[in-house]
């Protein structure tokens, strides 16, 4: 029940910031991309597909193993990994689209030093906007958060077992490769560590393009606190107070996924996870030649 609430309560945020985004930065958000979704659908797709071979491999052959006792873990482990990367994804999209809203602002402020601009113009470069903006990244910043810490300790328990399965199996297939184990083998152990590969890969390039996001709204934010010292008319006091104020919450607060503070997801993790496979993987081929 109180992960429940906890859910409930990312949720009702979560539309919390849709309404601000329709309402206040007058923009629709209608839902992710087509393109994304159709990711989605193929990573379940492969997911599901890749357990054919190990059902059709293991009654023909004489693989003494856990598959059949820990299939429901299997897949368990990896549709949770989907549906927390579904989320993860969300987040960056609308990392992304208060990104592009700040450059349409950044934009008007370029135009507003050489022409005059019409009404939507400079509503977007009022201060009501700036303060909407800037609302929209503390409930965005609240948001990664409150995912954080609900989604914390699965994302290290699901990167663990697909880190540790992984290799595990990788192994294997240097064996079969080495003829010690049958070659039917190999489609079993293949079949398993591609897939957490892949959702490994996905989920850290998922982490990164968060990060990478929340580095181009820091730019894009500088880029306004230097414009506005080259209009005209300078802007008024509170618009430059608000807007230093925006620099020092995009600087101080990083919109990045972590996992309890073990590790932050983005494609130094994935180097990590592929440095140490290596070297545990060569460890263990120098304790089987023993």
């Amino acid at each position: 029940m109180c992960q429940y609430n906890r859910y409930y309560e990312f949720c009702l945020q979560l539309k919390t910031l849709k309404g601000l985004f329709q309402t206040e930065l007058f923009y629709t958000i209608q839902g992710l991309p087509r393109t994304r979704y159709i990711k989605f659908f193929v990573l379940g797709i492969l997911n599901v597909v890749s357990l054919f071979p190990e059902i059709y491999v293991i009654p023909n052959s004489t693989y003494i193993g856990y598959f059949w006792y820990s299939i429901c873990a299997i897949v368990i482990n990896r549709f949770q990994c989907l549906l927390l990367l579904l989320y993860a994804e969300l987040l960056g999209y609308h990392v992304e689209l208060l990104g592009l809203r700040l450059l349409a602002v950044l934009k008007c402020r370029q135009l507003s030093v050489h022409s005059m601009l019409d009404a939507k113009s400079e509503q977007m470069c009022s201060l009501e906007y700036l303060l909407s903006l800037k609302r929209a990244y503390m409930q965005l910043y609240r948001l990664f958060g409150h995912y954080n810490r609900l989604y914390g300790w699965s994302i290290v328990s699901i990167f663990v077992v697909m880190f540790l399965d992984s290799m595990i199996n990788i192994y294997w297939t240097l064996l079969i490769m080495a003829n010690i184990y049958q070659y039917v083998l190999l489609y079993n152990t293949t079949s398993t560590y591609l897939p957490l590969l892949i959702l490994l890969i996905t989920f850290c390039r998922c982490g990164e393009y968060c990060k990478r996001q929340h580095m181009m709204i820091g730019s894009h934010v500088r880029g306004l606190a230097c414009t506005s010292q080259r209009l005209p008319e300078l802007p008024s006091d509170p618009y430059n107070a608000v807007l230093a104020e925006f620099v020092m919450q995009v600087e101080q607060d990083d919109l990045i996924i972590s996992a309890e503070g073990f590790m932050n997801i983005d494609y130094s993790l994935l180097m990590s996870i592929f440095t140490a496979m290596v070297t545990y993987l060569i460890v263990l081929m120098q304790f089987s030649s023993l």
